[in-house]
């Protein structure tokens, strides 16, 4: 089963640097995701298909609908580029020196650190959701992040796996 999930979560990063907005649902594009087992939030409810749609209209947001309900507001645009770009940019420099200091000393280096830099990228696309919704500064400052040749908060967990691996090792 890890393997499955594994190859979904290396299959949703192609769907989504493939289908660049092209998917959309009543007109609003929508990001596919495929999960290996679906936890109990995700299961279907006496039989009718269920979506998940990311919508900024409070009484859709994190809801399921299904093809009986009213089509889905439209997000509202609330974003800057230069905003995305300047944030963006941070949060790699942040990463860049993160990563260089563990690859000085990977014995010696707080693992902490992996952690409460997830913990800000997280916060910070959360702060965006919560106050403009998914077309935020935030939210698309996090995927762009998703979406560069590392993927910063995959690629950031995984040294944090491995760092805490390296530390609770016998060698």
């Amino acid at each position: 089963m890890i393997d499955l999930e594994h190859f979904m979560r290396v299959l949703n990063d192609v769907i989504e640097l493939d289908q660049k907005g092209e998917v959309t649902f009543y007109g609003i594009p929508l990001e596919v995701v495929f999960h290996a087992v679906r936890p109990e939030g995700y299961r279907d409810s006496d039989g009718i298909p269920q979506y998940s749609v990311w919508s900024s209209d409070a009484s859709r947001t994190g809801r399921w609908i299904n093809p009986q309900t009213p089509p889905p507001v439209p997000p509202k645009d609330a974003f800057d580029t230069k905003v995305i770009a300047a944030k963006a940019a941070d949060f790699i420099d942040q990463y860049n020196s993160l990563a260089a200091n563990y690859f000085e000393d990977k014995t010696a280096f707080d693992c902490s650190r992996f952690d409460a830099f997830k913990k800000d990228l997280k916060a910070y696309r959360s702060a965006g959701i919560e106050a403009d919704g998914q077309r935020s500064n935030g939210n698309l400052t996090y995927r762009l992040l998703r979406r560069l040749s590392i993927n910063v908060p995959d690629t950031t967990a995984d040294l944090e796996q491995e760092c805490l691996n390296i530390r609770d090792s016998l060698f």
